[in-house]
């Protein structure tokens, strides 16, 4: 990667009195904020916090109150549009994923760009495909450049948008939330790809929830609360206590109980027998009344696929699930809701809620003949139903009449849970529960997990943190190449050993 001479020679890009309000609101008001060149910046806050906004105004999106200045070396640069800003040398991987799905891998990695060998007059697809793979290679991705982004996974659809940011020069290079669809394994990797560029001259800026992340990618901490910069610190002194506190003002695990009761010995709900389906099993494994059983993998290990294979999202091939002792096999999603299983899917915005309906629509899907009387629909009975089930949930919102996009990532999931909660389900399945949302929410989703155990509901928890399985489950399996490897009780967590079982490398005698 070639960086400008403005990086080559090292420098800073200052912020000075950058704020943003609307009306009377005031969302961003930074007196004072710098990146250095070579160095890692960690981002985090809660969601409202601010975060978004300052992202908004470095991107290109949200223009700036006046005053507000962005000062790159000795230019002073005013960024009032999303091609300004990376004319500056600003290039952002955003939570959104702004591919097209119907284009190629190698045709959204250089759209607006032109690759340095194409012929000078009509498109060069050889060129194309040459300056795709040279972004691919550049990050280890091995996906081929002609397949679709719609064939791709959730994790691989963010490695592509980190490919596409760092495959171009940039002074600042913006991570939001990098990892948040991704194992361990493939974390890691964007932690290195992180650091390299910041070895390569760049200021880097890294949003992140998961705080270890954050120590481990940064040299410097950043926290935001309502619109400010309230904390700042070098890495080695950015505890998990300090941390929280500057956030939120209390602990993360605060809501959740120390006691886990022997939940194994209650009644069998779920059961899978040498179950199969495409990309999983066998796989047999029974999960209690009352208990949190946690699905631990690698990307690609199948854990999705397992969990939508039990909501009848994925059709299985083989084997046999049962529910309450009973032997079934869903014709798809309705099927089994109607059973008594619910699913929280990994990826909200495409797979779980409508984002511009409004919020009590989104609340009261599954359940819609609780909300009239003779198949005549009721608004007045949707709203107190829609009421009644997001108060269980504790959701935050202005009005029930408001789309679902404008509420947070934390409110967002909320709703999801409310939605399932109306179901009054047996069994219920969540695959990454707290992927994209802040501390303060994390704590809160714990606690509803703890509220369903605590009914009596079976639990699957699939997550790619590890802290998290071990602060809810009562048992981990660790899944690899689709199938069950090893399970572990709570007296036995252990990250070296289910990392072990994850990536199948074998203990040193």
């Amino acid at each position: 990667m070639t960086l400008d001479s403005t990086v080559a020679q090292g420098g800073t890009i200052s912020l000075r009195h950058v704020a943003k309000t609307y009306g009377e609101t005031t969302v961003l008001s930074l007196d004072e904020l710098d990146f250095h060149f070579g160095e890692v910046v960690g981002l985090v806050g809660e969601n409202g916090a601010g975060k978004s906004t300052l992202l908004g105004v470095l991107s290109g999106m949200v223009e700036p109150d006046a005053g507000s200045e962005v000062i790159i070396g000795d230019e002073s640069l005013r960024f009032g549009s999303p091609s300004a800003s990376r004319s500056a040398g600003v290039a952002m991987v955003s939570q959104e994923f702004p591919l097209v799905d119907q284009l190629s891998v190698m045709e959204n990695l250089t759209l607006g760009i032109r690759p340095p060998d194409a012929r000078r007059f009509g498109y060069d697809s050889k060129a194309v495909a040459r300056e795709a793979r040279r972004m691919l290679d550049g990050i280890g991705l091995t996906i081929s450049p002609a397949a679709m982004v719609s064939s791709l996974s959730v994790p691989a659809r963010q490695m592509l948008e980190i490919a596409k940011a760092v495959g171009r020069p940039s002074r600042l290079l913006i991570l939001d939330e990098p990892t948040s669809a991704l194992g361990p394994i493939e974390a890691d990797k964007v932690i290195d790809i992180a650091r390299r560029h910041a070895a390569d001259g760049a200021a880097v800026l890294f949003v992140g929830h998961r705080l270890e992340e954050v120590r481990r990618v940064s040299d410097r901490v950043v926290v935001m609360r309502n619109g400010r910069k309230v904390d700042e610190m070098p890495v080695a002194e950015a505890t998990d206590d300090r941390l929280i506190k500057a956030m939120v003002g209390r602990d993360l695990y605060s809501a959740m109980s120390d006691q886990h009761e022997d939940a194994v010995e209650k009644e069998v709900v779920f059961e899978a027998s040498e179950l199969t389906a495409p990309g999983v099993g066998p796989v047999s494994f029974r999960v209690h009344a009352g208990e949190i059983f946690g699905i631990a993998g690698l990307m690609g290990a199948g854990r999705s696929r397992l969990a939508h294979t039990i909501f009848g999202a994925i059709q299985g091939d083989g084997g046999t699930m049962a529910l309450a002792g009973k032997t079934y096999r869903p014709a798809g999603p309705q099927s089994a809701v109607r059973l008594g299983i619910a699913l929280v899917p990994e990826d909200r915005k495409l797979q779980s809620i409508v984002p511009n309906a409004p919020v009590q629509w989104n609340v009261t899907l599954p359940t819609l003949q609780k909300v009239g009387r003779g198949g005549v629909f009721s608004p007045k009975a949707e709203r107190s139903w829609a009421t009644r089930l997001l108060n269980l949930t504790r959701v935050r919102l202005t009005a029930m009449g408001e789309p679902i996009r404008a509420l947070s990532g934390g409110n967002q999931q909320r709703v999801v849970f409310s939605r399932w909660f109306g179901v009054d389900p047996k069994l219920l399945v969540l695959d990454e529960p707290t992927r994209g949302v802040d501390v303060g929410s994390k704590a809160d989703i714990y606690q509803l997990i703890e509220e369903a155990s605590d009914r009596g509901v079976a639990v699957v928890v699939v997550s790619s943190e590890l802290d998290e399985l071990f602060s809810l489950c009562d048992r981990i399996a660790v899944l690899r190449r689709g199938r069950i490897d090893a399970v572990f009780d709570r007296d036995h967590f252990s990250k070296e050993e289910i990392m072990r079982s994850a990536t199948g490398v074998e203990q040193a005698a």
